[in-house]
């Protein structure tokens, strides 16, 4: 019998829990990533990475010409190189979360340039900027 409405409590929970979280998730969903302006793709990824009472903010910025690649494969490519570069940047142990807005400002710029030639990466941080520019072929 305690089984039984342990049981019943917890699926109650989760339920609730879901419930509640419908909406947001929902809206998430249904949200852009991408933005057109200008003939261009835009996206951008705000982060706050947190490790050992240290944090970072990080804003990713990524745009493209429309006709230099689809929109799929540009949220392929920002979404990839930006989380890879996270992870390579922050420790294992380190809590990443999305921002809706920045807090200041950003401890990490990164910024990436996509067209029809290849792409440019470009790192702005306290130590300065670094650029890296390749062809597509050399990916």
């Amino acid at each position: 019998m305690k089984k039984a409405i342990t049981t019943i409590l917890f699926c109650a929970l989760f339920a609730t829990q879901m419930f509640s979280q419908t909406s947001t998730t929902e809206e998430e969903l249904k949200a852009d990533l991408v933005t057109v302006a200008d003939g261009k793709y835009k996206m951008d990824i705000l982060r706050l990475i947190t490790d050992n009472g240290k944090s970072i903010q990080l804003k990713a910025h990524s745009e493209c010409t429309q006709t230099a690649i689809s929109r799929d494969n540009f949220v392929f490519m920002t979404t990839t190189l930006v989380f890879k570069m996270i992870d390579d940047l922050t420790p294992e142990t380190a809590v990443s979360s999305d921002l809706d807005e920045l807090i200041g400002n950003p401890d990490i710029e990164i910024n990436l340039f996509m067209t029809k030639n290849g792409l440019q990466i470009e790192v702005k941080s306290s130590d300065g900027t670094n650029r890296k520019t390749m062809k597509w072929d050399e990916m």
